[in-house]
């Protein structure tokens, strides 16, 4: 159990030494007026188990590129595009599904090349069907999420991202979810983000 504490303990240790970092690190542009353009690749896997009949297991790969403007120190507000393809036992159900969302997000200004954020997303999404399912229509939803994470600087302009998104989807018709409010965790995301 010991050997298991190791590689939490030196990550703690390492994320401790990025935030005690100096300023002279050149930390990001977050004042008002500054705008952000950036994007996040996630890698989700899903698992569906019905009350009868065999589970299956859906993979999701999405791409998000953003645009945003800073309206006051930290606080960011944009929208973005988000686009799935989706793999595995799904295939044969759908083929890609596209977000549209408008987001707000705080960026703490610690001063140094460790920016720890939150924020909210709100928007709709399109689960695109499998060009197996001639006589499926597309499915709609609206969803929140919250996204949360820390942007490490590499100079005052640019930043890697990386993160969490919690993420709900009411699903509002369609053949497979229709009625149905689903809940979204992905592993995790990475992401580049431009300051200017």
């Amino acid at each position: 159990m010991r050997n298991h504490r190791i590689p939490l303990a030196i990550a703690l240790v390492a994320l401790a030494a990025l935030c005690a970092a100096p300023a002279a690190a050149e930390s990001l542009d977050l004042s008002a007026g500054t705008m952000q353009l950036g994007g996040s690749l996630t890698f989700t896997s899903m698992v569906f188990v019905p009350e009868e009949g065999d589970s299956e297991t859906f993979y999701l790969l999405s791409v998000q590129p953003t645009f945003a403007a800073f309206v006051a120190q930290g606080l960011e507000i944009g929208g973005g595009l988000g686009a799935t393809a989706w793999f595995g036992d799904a295939e044969d159900m759908f083929n890609s599904q596209v977000n549209l969302f408008f987001s707000v997000r705080y960026v703490i200004d610690t001063r140094t090349i460790v920016s720890p954020y939150f924020g909210g997303k709100f928007g709709a999404s399109f689960l695109i069907p499998s060009d197996d399912e001639t006589d499926v229509d597309t499915s709609t939803a609206i969803f929140v999420a919250v996204p949360m994470g820390v942007l490490l600087a590499l100079n005052k302009s640019v930043a890697i991202s990386l993160g969490l998104e919690v993420q709900v989807y009411a699903w509002l018709d369609g053949p497979y979810m229709k009625d149905t409010v689903q809940l979204q965790v992905p592993v995790g995301y990475i992401g580049v983000e431009a300051f200017f």
